[in-house]
């Protein structure tokens, strides 16, 4: 059965208030502001993680074979350990050793060693083994601070020891394990949502009468809040912070080794966990690497929040997140989203349905009077998100959107005929969907496989300007303009010496100038400038800017004042299949994130130095038979399916 333990987070209305203010006509009491989001893990400055081994008083047996010694030279690890320790903390550092698009290599994570008295900083982590008497105690990496936390003390010291008898230490996988919750990671199935991914069966009779004769028991592990373990992408089996299907104990009475199944996977399928196979290569999974690199980008910015699924979670605790645009029908979001920003609170994400629909979903934000102190207002604000709902069929290409101004937003698909049409939406109405000025350029607009084009970009210039990009047969652009109303002659852009190979992404930059992002020869990102005058539009391809992700799309938002300022900021799916990120004059970071293969984010700005990014994550998978490998296992059947990974956003302040 499944554990019925779980926290209902469906989408819906939520209500915080806002600071005293007064407005031009009336003053209005307005209620305290609730206080942001805050992440309870303290994290490590640049991902420097200063650590330095035990000392003991007097000389410890090089040989780990060798007695230990008394307490307290005990607690100092042998060599041999120490290197094993070290090798563990390689592995995490080459997963986090990463090349940027542009080539560059980036240490997101680095363990640094340090000397007791002379370089070691306040925060850092101490490394021993168990003190005596304590041998059974599990295998740690964390500080107490009125209660257990895990990744850095800002006030002191945090501890990894690992239980050990004589030449008995813990396999490489369990210490990999323990660095990860050093890194500021609890375990995987710690997750609020962990019910609806485990299928559970008898408690192993053993770990049921002492948690000290089971080896790594489930029964005492509560779930963690949500500032303390975010839900960063679909759940992973994989994680080398998650405990195994089996549990190991032992018969109290004849001290029996006893095997015992106690979760699967939800469709069934035992997972080995950190209890690591010797003959398998060691690494951290991919999902892993993404989480940490969205803590090292909150490290680096506190404004920059985490990907947070856009499924919503049934009152049915046995029920998996849905994850569907249309849930009777099992309609899931193909290809790549788009987003488009009106005002403070309130935005709107689209993407399009396996059934070929656009579908779309509104984010809003209002004040309303909750009450008078003293015959004044009392205003809250209140924030709706509203379930998807189909704007128009049939389009066979992913979608673009813009908004000209509040109450206005236009989006742009290509239809199963090969047209470009328009859906606009003014003032709370969607209107039918329109095909532009002859549908298409000469030439028609390039296939992506049998039943896709490559979708269309729309930028607005001013509230009367639109420009709607199309790549060609022949994979150059062309635009066509509407301006008072009508659309104006396709016209292509450039020489034949590029050729565009996924959606464009464009952003007005000033009255005259649109700046796009494009994927060139399947990998290329070119970063091109579009002048509008009096005559022809002109491009200006540019430089070579890195390599992506083979077919992924590129986005773009202003930066820095936005449109009159000229500046840009564009986000890739990069070659790792994770979103990096690069400002005008700033250097790329990964900032993890898993899109389906293929995709790629749309980002939008939200004012000058704000903007949010949606995906289409990968699909949720368990294990296939006898292996859990989904991440890192190319050749991951259809058995391993679970759903769609459904829609990710991330707001960045």
């Amino acid at each position: 059965m499944k554990w019925i333990t779980s926290t209902n987070t469906c989408a819906g209305a939520a209500r915080r208030t806002l600071t005293l203010a007064c407005l031009p006509v009336a003053c209005f009491v307005l209620l305290p502001a609730a206080p942001a989001f805050g992440f309870g893990v303290e994290l490590w400055p640049n991902g420097v993680v200063s650590y330095r081994f035990y000392r003991a008083a007097g000389n410890v047996p090089g040989d780990c074979a060798a007695p230990s010694p008394g307490n307290p030279k005990d607690l100092e690890l042998c060599d041999a350990h120490k290197t094993r320790v070290r090798a563990m903390m390689d592995v995490w550092e080459d997963a986090l050793r990463i090349d940027d698009p542009s080539g560059r290599t980036v240490e997101y994570v680095r363990f640094q060693e340090c000397v007791a008295g002379v370089d070691c900083p306040t925060s850092h982590v101490v490394i021993r083994y168990n003190r005596a008497g304590q041998r059974k105690r599990n295998n740690m990496c964390t500080y107490v601070e009125g209660v257990e936390k895990v990744g850095r003390n800002p006030n002191g010291t945090t501890t990894l020891h690992f239980t050990h008898t004589n030449s008995i230490m813990q396999p490489d996988s369990v210490i990999l394990h323990e660095l990860g919750h050093c890194l500021g990671l609890w375990h995987e199935h710690n997750r609020a949502d962990r019910d609806r991914w485990l299928v559970r069966y008898d408690t192993p009779r053993y770990c049921a009468q002492d948690d000290a004769d089971c080896d790594g028991n489930l029964q005492n592990i509560d779930v963690r809040s949500a500032n303390l373990e975010p839900l960063l992408g679909n759940y992973d089996y994989d994680s080398i912070m998650h405990y195994p299907s089996y549990a190991v104990s032992r018969d109290p009475v004849t001290n029996a080794r006893v095997v015992e199944l106690r979760y699967t996977d939800a469709a069934g399928n035992a997972f080995l966990g950190d209890n690591w196979n010797p003959a398998r290569p060691l690494f951290v999974s991919t999902r892993d690497v993404s989480r940490v690199l969205q803590y090292q980008a909150y490290a680096y910015h506190h404004g920059n929040g985490f990907f947070q699924s856009l499924s919503t979670y049934p009152p049915d605790p046995d029920r998996l997140p849905n994850s569907y645009l249309d849930q009777a029908n099992e309609i899931g979001a193909v290809g790549s989203p788009a987003i488009a920003h009106q005002s403070p609170g309130n935005y709107d994400v689209f993407a399009r349905g396996s059934d070929l629909h656009i579908y779309w979903k509104s984010f809003r934000r209002t004040l309303e009077v909750v009450r008078y102190v003293n015959r004044k207002p009392v205003m809250a604000e209140r924030n709706t998100v509203s379930g998807w709902r189909s704007i128009g069929c049939c389009f066979w290409s992913d979608p673009s959107a813009v908004s000209r101004e509040p109450g206005k937003i236009d989006v742009v698909a290509i239809n199963n005929s090969g047209e470009v049409q328009r859906i606009k939406h003014i003032d709370g109405t969607w209107y039918a969907p329109l095909t532009l000025r002859g549908g298409a350029p000469t030439g028609g607009i390039r296939s992506e496989a049998i039943g896709t084009f490559l979708g269309p970009a729309i930028a607005s210039r001013a509230p009367d300007l639109l420009d709607v990009f199309v790549v060609r047969d022949d994979g150059r652009l062309a635009v066509t303009t509407w301006r008072n109303g009508n659309w104006e002659t396709w016209q292509t852009l450039g020489e034949t010496n590029y050729e565009v190979t996924a959606r464009p992404a464009a952003v007005a930059l000033s009255a005259a100038d649109v700046r796009l992002a494009i994927n060139e020869n399947r990998l290329n990102l070119y970063e091109p400038s579009v002048t509008f005058g009096a005559g022809q539009p002109s491009l200006a391809l540019g430089a070579n800017k890195g390599t992506i992700q083979n077919g992924s799309p590129p986005a773009l938002t202003t930066q820095h004042g936005g449109v009159g300022n000229g500046r840009s900021r564009v986000l890739v799916t990069n070659q790792y299949g994770r979103i990096s990120v690069r400002g005008e004059f700033s250097v790329w970071r990964d900032i993890g994130g898993i899109p389906m293969f293929g995709t790629g984010p749309a980002a939008v700005a939200t004012d000058d130095m704000a903007f949010m990014a949606v995906m289409n994550g990968e699909h949720a998978r368990g294990c296939g038979f006898l292996l859990c490998d989904t991440v890192n296992d190319p050749a991951a059947t259809e058995s391993e399916y679970i759903q769609p990974g459904g829609l990710w956003i991330r707001h960045f302040n």
